[in-house]
């Protein structure tokens, strides 16, 4: 299952962020946006807390290995100059920890010193398999920046969110290859993007100016090879369309290559690809979408998630043994299903637990309940139009739809599954809210879907209530193709 995006307009963008911005403490800026996805603020779903992890400067979501992220530390010795890096699931909780062999002793053996800052993962390859890039692009430990920068490639290891190893597994068989600036160019960066074809996109960071350049290595990449970057777009962070601190300090490119992200210290900004175009031209030519950014920290790790749809990032605690990182989560609203065969998660706010036919029935008057959102086909739903603004929702599983049981009027009444049929107690309307989810409404009623009682529990029914503002009856549309 891979989820998708839809688009929204700038003005229903604007009244969300200057609404909520100041309320929940995250940066955004609605100068510029154009035709922007919506994204609401920072949901924080665990803390990164093993004192191992001091300075974290580089963050990718898993795409073969389900819930699970990788970063590594910044910081020179003994951090990113270790080749270090680490599985984490969602909350936080250690999987595995791996070293790349060798790399921390490049500095003794005359290589130059390391500092990586930056890791992103590869398209998925013909067998199923990713690999992991490494970014050994800061400049800090450089008088006046650098020239030669390294990467580091090496297979995404198979774990699992059900496992956690503290031993230190120890890896030799990766790639190394070497770039360098055109015109003996010394400079430092912490961003490093891998494109959908397997392009190094490398960002550079300017503090004191915030006119940054975007560099391309052009795939394939050869162990052992010395590279020219060519460089394709200039950014100016710190004004105009690009608001906020001057430091470009993360980046990522979407799994199906037609947005990319970059964390500054202040904001996170996106850029639409238009199809036809390469990146070089859309950082020239397309005017960023600013979107919701936590603050507080040195934020330099950015990632969308395994399907491209949202995005989370985490912090450089600086060198604290005692602080425990954010992992951030900003989720996507979509807007109202348009008429066609899509199938939507449909995703209650308060609980986040998807709508879902019990146990998979395919028969008449299955309840339906909230549930772990899982991806089978009973929590698949198409949304048929039906006129006057109404849809009738059909469950890919069973293709029957969500009906009031017994066409009641009254609050209460059960919903369920049912043959599809002509009557109003089969149609709903979708009632935006400004923050991207939707009130659900029945025709025949007037009536709300409603998660009984706000529960938070999976297998709680689903009933009609008349409306209120309780998240119980605020739903989010996660588009599935």
């Amino acid at each position: 299952m891979q989820v998708s995006r839809l688009g929204t307009t700038v003005a229903r963008y604007i009244a969300y962020a200057l609404s909520v911005a100041t309320v929940i403490g995250w940066s955004v800026d609605s100068a510029g946006a154009q035709d922007c996805p919506r994204f609401a603020g920072p949901v924080v779903t665990g803390h990164l807390t093993d004192t191992r992890w001091t300075d974290i400067s580089g963050l990718a979501a898993s795409r073969t290995n389900a819930g699970v992220f990788w970063f590594h530390n910044d910081g020179g010795p003994g951090a990113s100059g270790s080749g270090d890096f680490f599985a984490v699931d969602g909350a936080g909780r250690l999987i595995a920890a791996f070293r790349l062999d060798g790399v921390n002793t490049l500095e003794a053996r005359g290589e130059g010193r390391v500092d990586i800052e930056g890791v992103a993962i590869g398209p998925v390859g013909p067998e199923g398999e990713t690999y992991l890039y490494f970014g050994d692009i800061g400049g800090n430990l450089y008088p006046g920046g650098r020239n030669e920068l390294r990467v580091f490639r090496v297979r995404e290891p198979q774990v699992s969110v059900a496992e956690h190893h503290t031993e230190m597994a120890v890896i030799t068989d990766y790639e190394t290859f070497k770039v360098g600036y055109p015109s003996g160019i010394r400079t430092d960066a912490e961003t490093l993007m891998v494109d959908t074809n397997e392009d190094v996109y490398i960002v550079t960071k300017a503090p004191s100016t915030g006119t940054s350049t975007v560099y391309l290595k052009v795939a394939p990449h050869w162990d052992g090879s010395v590279s020219s970057l060519e460089e394709v777009a200039t950014l100016q962070f710190g004004s105009g369309t690009l608001p906020g601190n001057r430091s470009a300090t993360a980046g990522d490119i979407s799994i199906d290559g037609d947005e990319a992200l970059i964390r500054s210290y202040s904001h996170v900004f996106m850029w639409v690809k238009p199809p036809g175009i390469t990146w070089g031209d859309a950082f020239t030519s397309v005017t960023p979408c600013t979107l919701p950014a936590a603050q507080g920290g040195g934020y330099e790790a950015i990632t969308f998630d395994h399907r491209g749809t949202h995005y989370h990032d985490t912090y450089d605690s600086q060198g604290s043994t005692s602080a425990a990182e954010p992992l951030n989560f900003y989720e996507r609203a979509d807007d109202p299903p348009p008429a066609g065969p899509r199938f939507f998660e449909v995703v209650a706010r308060h609980s986040g637990k998807c709508l879902d036919v019990r146990a998979a029935s395919t028969d008449d008057l299955a309840p339906i309940i909230q549930w772990d959102c899982h991806g089978r086909e009973n929590q698949q739903w198409r949304f048929e139009p039906v006129g006057d603004g109404y849809y009738r929702m059909i469950v890919r599983h069973s293709s029957k739809a969500l009906d009031v049981s017994g066409a009641s009027a009254e609050d209460l009444a059960l919903i369920i599954q049912y043959q599809s049929h002509g009557g109003e107690n089969q149609h709903w309307r979708l009632d935006p809210l400004e923050d991207g989810y939707y009130r659900i409404t029945a025709r025949h009623s007037g009536k709300a879907l409603d998660v009984l009682g706000v529960s938070l529990e999976s297998g709680a029914e689903l009933v009609q209530y008349a409306p209120h503002t309780g998240e119980n009856q605020q739903w989010l549309l996660r588009i599935i193709q």
